[in-house]
């Protein structure tokens, strides 16, 4: 049976995601002018016509999925304290559901649990792992479901979480081993409870293939990231930045047997999109490979409007390469 066909942007809302922590004033900044991370914001960061024009683009593209990277954009009814200046409030989000959904999209929420991702959940990234942080987890998680009506998937993130990543902060944490897993598979548990799919980056996948098999069922979505330019396993090593665990956690993916929804981007450069598609409908088993997505990576600013604009525009092109832009079903391996 053919299988519907996901083609997603993953769009931000809130502005806090990898950034130093809330309680720093821009005073810090100055005096350490060589951090590569910003200063937690205390305000929103969005432009709601740079989000329409986003949309329009996507619609007219025959894009049909949206993935909203949250972060602290919305109040939370049982954290409002998460909030920030300008955050949306629930019926605001539900009123742009309504809107999105009758537009034709499936709109999927994100919250990066992610230690290196978390600068929005403020106070509780310092108490990682301990029973006050996986109540507040879990509320969160019910609070999004609830005012998201039961969304198809639900993303928790958790990429990036090593110490590297997190080298400019001033304070690090992260969980490793099975401290890692443990917590990630909380999260897919609690995102279950409410009849909803959970989704995940790979980087747990690439950092512990076996034990990763072993906590996390094949029941989450995995998203497998490679932003740099894709190439033929026969030109390596030619391109730069190619990272080889990247390029090839979705063979390995593949085989452990895991859906997979690839995630491009024009991070590194514009060929990615079009190579990514091309090489994993090549790896993924087409009852696995659940559809795209494309990740700008930019905040939702009119600074960033033209990059975002050329990401989905690119995007849209390389389904369109493809023969997948008009169809939303399947058609035969390439």
């Amino acid at each position: 049976m053919a299988k519907e066909m996901i083609k997603a942007v993953l769009l931000h809302l809130g502005p806090n995601g990898m950034a130093g922590d809330s309680y720093l004033d821009e005073g810090w900044r100055e005096r350490n002018p060589k951090v590569r991370h910003w200063v937690a914001s205390k305000e929103m960061k969005f432009d709601k016509k740079v989000w329409d024009d986003a949309v329009k683009l996507m619609k007219e593209g025959d894009l049909n999925t949206i993935v909203i990277n949250m972060r602290d954009g919305m109040v939370f009814p049982s954290h409002p304290e998460l909030a920030i200046k300008g955050s949306w409030t629930p019926d605001e989000m539900r009123a742009e559901l309504k809107r999105l959904r009758g537009m034709g999209f499936d709109v999927i929420p994100k919250l990066n649990f992610s230690t290196t991702h978390s600068a929005w959940m403020k106070q509780y990234r310092r108490v990682v792992s301990s029973p006050e942080y996986y109540k507040v987890c879990a509320e969160l998680i019910h609070d999004v479901c609830e005012i998201f009506g039961k969304p198809s998937h639900f993303h928790i993130g958790m990429d990036e979480e090593w110490p590297d990543a997190q080298r400019d902060e001033p304070f690090v944490v992260c969980r490793r081993g099975d401290l890692w897993l443990h917590d990630a598979r909380f999260l897919v548990d609690e995102v279950e409870k409410h009849g909803v799919r959970c989704m995940m980056w790979s980087d747990i996948f690439r950092e512990e293939p076996e034990k990763f098999k072993k906590w996390i069922p094949k029941s989450v979505l995995v998203q497998n990231w490679y932003y740099s330019e894709m190439v033929d396993e026969n030109d390596f090593p030619k391109p730069i930045n190619f990272n080889p665990i990247g390029y090839y956690t979705y063979g390995t993916l593949e085989k452990a047997g895991y859906d997979q929804l690839p995630t491009a981007s024009n991070w590194c450069g514009p060929k990615n999109m079009g190579r990514t598609i091309i090489h994993c409908r090549k790896t993924i088993a087409p009852e696995r490979l659940k559809g795209f997505m494309t990740a700008p990576w930019h905040s939702t600013t009119p600074e960033s409007r033209e990059r975002i604009m050329t990401c989905i525009a690119g995007f849209i092109g390389s389904l369109e390469g493809a023969g997948l832009r008009n169809t939303r079903k399947w058609g035969s391996r390439r």
